[in-house]
């Protein structure tokens, strides 16, 4: 069974991206521009339609239970119907044509961004193989291949919302029964103890099917369901330096955001929300070509060209 250095896949990228530094930052600016058309340009294009952005406001939605009798789920319910018909009200005064305009607009950006997403994971792949690569390879994405990128990130999310499901079924009957025997105060120890400990096996669990966006760009014959597969297989005995990998990648991720957040200011005056903006623009221009080739290297060492 393959196994991964931290260290070694640390030097290489750091190596890597020194010595392919102009290739990898042209295609985190191509990446970082989809990323940004994807999220930006429906509202702008929305904004010059004329439809109006919807704004729920929070606090109006806070209730007080109408008679002792009222319980909480009760509460719940009557803000995500509030909610519901505020939603429902607003997409029935948008013309239908510009809805269907909207979606498709929607849908086209971000299959642009996972395709430059998966062509960007085929350079990180080839620069480990062969040492060489080129930003046509960020096109050389099938639509096929897309579709497979695509049907697998659903199947995980898929995976990861019946996880936060049965956490929420296991650990509600739970407290509801720690509260009549123990009273409040224990009841909320023991419930984030078994939050906590339940998530983290879901965390566990979940890491081993990290790998699957990374199956499809190696080979393009690869299935979403079989991509899955071969991401468990691949990670198999390596899952617990797998999240020791992915906590210091992010641990590093959030000094470098929040080190730019700090500067911005210093630099130019910006409201908190353009801040926010331009410090998550250059940390991922700065974070994506280390991340991709990070784990590229790990992937590559667990799972071998040719295995």
């Amino acid at each position: 069974m393959a196994q991964f250095s931290i260290k070694d896949a640390v030097n290489y990228s750091l190596s890597t991206y020194s010595k392919h530094f102009v290739l990898l930052m042209s295609a985190t600016v191509i990446l970082t521009a989809s990323w940004l058309l994807a999220s930006y340009a429906p509202g702008l294009v929305a904004e010059k339609l004329g439809i109006e952005k919807i704004t729920i406001d929070m606090d109006s939605l806070k209730m007080q239970p109408q008679d002792a009798q009222t319980d909480q789920s009760t509460m719940v319910l009557q803000k995500v119907q509030e909610v519901t018909m505020q939603l429902s009200t607003h997409m029935q005064k948008i013309p239908t044509h510009f809805t269907f305009l909207m979606l498709v607009l929607f849908i086209a950006l971000w299959a642009l961004y996972l395709a430059l997403h998966l062509g960007f994971i085929k350079l990180a792949l080839a620069l480990k193989d062969r040492d060489n690569g080129s930003l046509s390879l960020l096109m050389a994405i099938s639509f096929s291949q897309m579709l497979r990128y695509l049907a697998a990130c659903i199947l995980f999310g898929l995976y990861a919302l019946v996880g936060l499901i049965g956490i929420a079924v296991l650990t509600i009957p739970c407290a509801m029964v720690c509260k009549n025997l123990l009273g409040d105060a224990p009841t909320v120890f023991l419930t984030v103890a078994l939050w906590v400990g339940l998530a983290g096996l879901l965390l566990f669990w979940l890491v081993s099917y990290m790998f699957f966006p990374y199956a499809i760009a190696d080979d393009a014959t690869t299935g979403a369901r079989a991509s899955l597969s071969k991401s468990r297989v691949v990670s198999k005995g390596s899952r617990a330096k797998l999240i020791l990998a992915i906590v210091i990648l992010l641990f590093v991720s959030g000094l470098i955001i929040n080190a730019v957040k700090l500067l911005i200011p210093l630099m130019h005056a910006c409201t908190p929300e353009q801040t926010m903006r331009i410090a998550q623009v250059v940390g991922m221009l700065l974070i994506a070509p280390f991340s991709m080739t990070f784990l590229s290297c790990i992937y590559r060492t667990l799972s071998p060209k040719g295995r």
